[in-house]
């Protein structure tokens, strides 16, 4: 398991062909809300731990094989791509992690947790991109309401998530433009001006990097799922 920004490689034991599964994890699927208590206690711990850059998975372990299993068995939910395999691949890495932390709790002692001020400052801008996440989005806007000057909150909330404040606006009105799709009642254009992008071009663009598929083709997904139900 090798932690976030590490470096790192792969060659082979001996000079043989390999196949590489690859499992990549973005802490947004796990914690869902950057700064709330899993994120606070239990990811932040040792994403941002400089101290633990990898934890090896030994088979001879019991523990570390167990995971080693459970990671078999999301690779092949996720080739099947069988009936709602994206719930229990979450379960499954959930518990991976689960396991992977409680049996190295100790490594965590020298990590130094965000500061209460930071996660207070953050959640007040979080509250506020909810809000205003369907209109116009203004730094300006936000600074005012948090009390800090634009380069402050610029720089907290990448500290904070590990993202911009943009690359989170941007992911968070296309993850609340999903339910307007499989609802079927609104056009592409429609969704687009309901989440706040400027142009149905942007929302698009925004949406195939997220999702992997243009808005059209998912909201016809889902229709397709509707009528067939």
């Amino acid at each position: 398991m090798i932690n976030s920004d590490v470096p790192h490689s792969a060659v082979p034991i001996k000079n043989s062909h390999v196949m590489i599964d690859t499992i990549i994890i973005q802490t947004a699927f796990l914690s869902e809300t950057p700064g709330n208590d899993i994120d606070r206690n239990c990811l932040s711990p040792f994403f941002h731990n400089t101290d633990l850059p990898c934890i090896p998975l030994l088979l001879e372990n019991e523990i570390q094989n167990e995971i080693v299993k459970k990671l078999i068995q999301l690779i092949h939910l996720f080739d099947s791509k069988s009936d709602f395999f994206e719930l229990k691949v979450k379960s499954l890495i959930l518990d991976c992690f689960y396991q992977l932390l409680l049996e190295n709790k100790n490594k965590f002692k020298n990590h130094c947790p965000s500061s209460q001020e930071a996660l207070r400052r953050l959640r007040i801008m979080l509250d506020y991109i909810h809000e205003h996440f369907n209109q116009p989005f203004s730094l300006t806007g936000l600074a005012n309401h948090t009390l800090l000057s634009r380069e402050s909150c610029c720089r907290i909330f990448k500290q904070m998530t590990g993202m911009t404040i943009s690359q989170y606006m941007t992911e968070y009105r296309v993850m609340r433009s999903l339910p307007y799709l499989a609802d079927g009642k609104y056009s592409i254009a429609e969704v687009s001006a309901l989440c706040g992008f400027s142009s149905q071009s942007r929302f698009a663009a925004a949406f195939r990097s997220k999702m992997g598929c243009n808005p059209n083709q998912y909201l016809h997904s889902n229709f397709d799922i509707i009528r067939n139900s």
